[in-house]
């Protein structure tokens, strides 16, 4: 048994040397549009808007169904009630206007409202035509929110890749320095400065994998997707499809930019919202009919053989005409709730103009940060090529001893600084790229 436990142990040794691997190459590789799908699927923000999108299209199908018709039911029971008196041919009768159970139902249909229910029809349509644009923007906002983290993550562990490498770099920096300082050519001053490298470079990469892991856990922050917390993230690729001009891109916006779209039909329905109101303060003329059943008991209102029980030989009645119906205070009320409607109106239509002059602005500032961020990654990449090379020859004449080791860290570390400075070049592009698209609405 003891025999079994050792070997058991030993084995569980050798897995656990081989994991860290083994996790990794199993690790999901998620891309860009992994996170964007991620968010646009469980984006709680999201799913916000969109309720409030369907609350609207409920408000519209309330309007179509005002336009329609109503139909109203009620039943009474009547135990107590005054009666009226008649004389017939000189007898005293008493005469009751309802009997005990009484059902009856009313059915009105507007003919003729000024528009009132028309407009208030079109303005629900317009304003559930606004929220499905500011629906539109919020995924497009939700879009680059996760391209964004997932950039940020990319970048992280790319530096986190960076970090390592320059830490191979200066051990192998200090493995020269301890052999020169041994056969004597370099003085044990070179072999500190190499020890203090690496030190320093084994803090840099523990700060890279704490930066990497807090972008991981924004990453899964945006996405809602707890599939980013492990998952490898594809390098970050430079886009190099042409950028818009400068006139084509505002004018894009401007037409497509569904925050743009969402002010033009607020102010539409805020428009046929006031019409609808100034409307409801006329006269409206309807049609209405009316079916009434009574009888003195519930199990005979609705039985056409019952026998009265006094001279009224009816207990059914019906009536159905023209209804001209109008408040006197109406009007005024009217004409003050079309007021406020109209004065928000122009507020939306403003705020519509103002937003226009903002979009051509950011588009202006967007288009230039992609033009300046894409050159700036190019120039970046060929110093990384120059920095690898002067890297390369300072470590041969360092163990010509041609250099001295103050010159050889200056080119390590002009090599890891330029990696890093294209690290973020590269992220800069993706990231202005990034705002470019959701600045144009797309």
């Amino acid at each position: 048994m003891k025999w079994h436990v050792i070997i058991s142990l030993a084995a569980c040794s050798l897995l656990y040397a081989q994991a860290p691997e083994w996790v990794f190459a199993q690790a999901p590789e998620l891309g860009v549009e992994d996170a964007v799908q991620a968010a646009l699927a469980q984006q709680p923000m999201l799913k916000a808007v969109e309720e409030r999108s369907r609350a609207a299209e409920a408000k519209v199908s309330q309007a179509k169904l005002d336009r329609v018709g109503k139909l109203e039911t009620d039943a009474l029971y009547t135990p107590e009630q005054k009666v009226m008196q008649g004389d017939l041919v000189g007898t005293l009768l008493d005469i009751r206007m309802l009997r005990k159970y009484s059902t009856q139902a009313t059915f009105t249909q507007p003919l003729w409202t000024w528009g009132a229910l028309s407009n208030a029809y079109a303005s629900a349509k317009a304003m559930a035509k606004a929220d499905r644009q500011n629906l539109t923007r919020a995924q497009q906002q939700t879009v680059f929110e996760a391209r964004k983290a997932y950039f940020l993550a990319a970048q992280a562990s790319e530096a986190v890749a960076v970090a390592e490498q320059n830490l191979e770099q200066q051990k192998s920096f200090l493995e020269t320095a301890r052999a020169r300082v041994r056969s004597g050519a370099a003085a044990r001053l070179d072999e500190l400065k190499a020890e203090l490298a690496v030190s320093n470079a084994e803090s840099d990469l523990l700060e890279a994998r704490n930066r990497d892991r807090l972008a991981k856990e924004a990453l899964v922050t945006v996405t809602s997707d707890a599939r980013f917390r492990d998952a490898r993230l594809n390098h970050l690729a430079a886009d190099e499809s042409p950028l818009p001009a400068e006139a084509e891109a505002i004018d894009l916006a401007l037409k497509h930019r569904p925050d743009l779209a969402t002010l033009r039909s607020q102010a539409d329905a805020l428009n046929l919202g006031a019409k609808a109101a100034r409307a409801s303060g006329r006269p409206f003329l309807s049609f209405r009919a009316s079916i009434t059943q009574q009888d003195d008991r519930a199990a005979d209102v609705f039985n056409p053989d019952s026998q009265p029980t006094d001279f009224l030989r009816n207990h059914q009645t019906y009536q159905a005409g023209l209804v001209l119906s109008w408040e006197a205070t109406g009007p005024f009320r009217a004409r003050a709730k079309a007021a406020e409607i109209s004065a928000n109106e122009r507020s939306v239509r403003d705020a519509a103009k103002a937003t226009e002059e903002q979009v051509a602005l950011e588009v202006r500032s967007a288009l230039f940060n992609a033009q300046e961020a894409r050159e700036r990654a190019r120039v970046q990449t060929q110093a990384v090529a120059v920095a690898e090379e002067q890297a390369r020859v300072a470590r041969l004449a360092y163990r010509e001893g041609l250099i001295t080791s103050v010159e050889l860290q200056e080119a390590e570390l002009g090599l890891t600084a330029a990696r890093f400075n294209r690290l973020r070049a590269h992220l800069d592009a993706a990231l202005a790229q990034a705002n470019l698209k959701f600045t144009l609405g797309e």
